[in-house]
């Protein structure tokens, strides 16, 4: 798949890790989709697309404690960033 082919040529790659992480959770591979996300996060810390990512997959498994606090974190990543806010509510 391409998506893996960018990750191995670049694992940072937020673009290509989101959207596989995205093809998982639709094809409720949930345990894939997190996996890729956490993967991310270990090696970009500081980045908000990944956390916010992990937030919105938690919140469509109904995870919502586990949803809220990855928010939490993504707008403490970057308070600018006004999604985080709307999904948190």
């Amino acid at each position: 798949m391409a998506y893996e082919q960018a990750i191995d040529w670049d694992p940072v790659n937020e673009e290509a890790t989101v959207s596989l992480s995205r093809l998982a959770n639709i094809k409720k591979d949930y345990a894939k989709a997190e996996e890729k996300l956490v993967e991310l996060i270990l090696l970009r810390p500081n980045a908000f697309l990944p956390r916010f990512e992990l937030a919105n997959l938690h919140f469509s498994q109904k995870k919502y404690l586990l949803a809220e606090r990855s928010y939490l974190v993504a707008i403490d990543i970057d308070p600018r960033n006004s999604e985080a806010y709307v999904r948190l509510g």
